[in-house]
């Protein structure tokens, strides 16, 4: 098994081509040829947040002659006519908005299973459900049970960002922290929700911190098993506050996160 040194020579490497050989290699020894995709519509309910990261191009605050809260009629009838043109999931994150709450999500979760039984419903990252779990006074195991019920297939795996507080604290010094995020995203698991994983890279990280991240997501993995696909995010400057910095360009460079991201992650 790779440790943190193995991963900075990995990212360290200028053969971009043996790293690839090796990744395809633990690729297909833990699933031949086979690849997987789902069909996925992602529906944002609002893009007002009251933590408003330096990261974000997203977000605005309440107010804003941009701002907007989806009404549950105008979701619901955007996966109902996704789902007829054989959409399988639908994908539901949004700002962490004064007027969410639990009942808002059982509510919807609800009218969205009844657009079919297939449909899976992939909804909330771990920071949503630790802002539900403290708006509501609510223990996350107790939280999860009452959203699995409601029809919650699974979470997106977005909040990660890097799992180092140092870093977090540059580009996103109000999201929860990193072992928050880690203990949400285990208590999903034990409750039956399996979720997404992801890393967004290419900002103000370093190799150390990249590999770090993937080391504590195994570490959980090891654990419980919940995770079901890691997904590397390429971070756009553009209209952000770190809009100084200079986006990533270079295909091998994009390319080597996924490489190592296979060699690292070999649970």
């Amino acid at each position: 098994r790779l440790d943190a040194e193995d991963g900075l020579t990995l990212f360290s490497t200028r053969d971009l081509f043996g790293l690839g050989r090796l990744a395809n290699a633990v690729k297909e020894r833990l699933h031949g040829e086979k690849i997987y995709f789902g069909v996925s519509l992602n529906i944002n309910y609002t893009n007002v947040c009251m933590l408003r990261c330096p990261i974000c191009a997203f977000s605005r605050d309440e107010g804003a002659s941009d701002a907007y809260f989806l009404t549950q009629d105008e979701i619901v009838g955007r996966a109902a006519a996704a789902h007829a043109r054989g959409v399988s999931e639908v994908h539901i994150v949004g700002g962490l908005h004064r007027d969410i709450s639990l009942e808002y999500f059982t509510r919807l979760f609800s009218r969205l299973r009844e657009i079919g039984p297939r449909l899976n419903i992939n909804a909330l990252t771990a920071t949503e459900c630790d802002y539900l779990s403290r708006k509501e006074g609510i223990p996350l195991p107790h939280l999860f049970a009452r959203l699995k019920e409601a029809g919650l297939g699974s979470m997106p795996g977005g909040g990660a960002e890097i799992l180092d507080d140092r870093v977090r604290g540059e580009i996103a010094p109000l999201k929860i922290g990193s072992n928050r995020w880690l203990e949400v995203s285990g208590e999903a698991h034990r409750a039956g929700i399996g979720t997404n994983a992801t890393m967004l890279w290419g900002h103000v990280e370093s190799y150390a911190d990249r590999v770090g991240h993937m080391l504590r997501l195994r570490e959980l993995q090891d654990d419980t098993k919940g995770f079901k696909a890691f997904v590397p995010l390429l971070f756009h400057p553009a209209n952000t506050r770190l809009s100084h910095l200079k986006k990533v360009s270079s295909a091998a460079e994009i390319l080597k996160v996924y490489e190592v991201s296979r060699l690292m992650l070999d649970n």
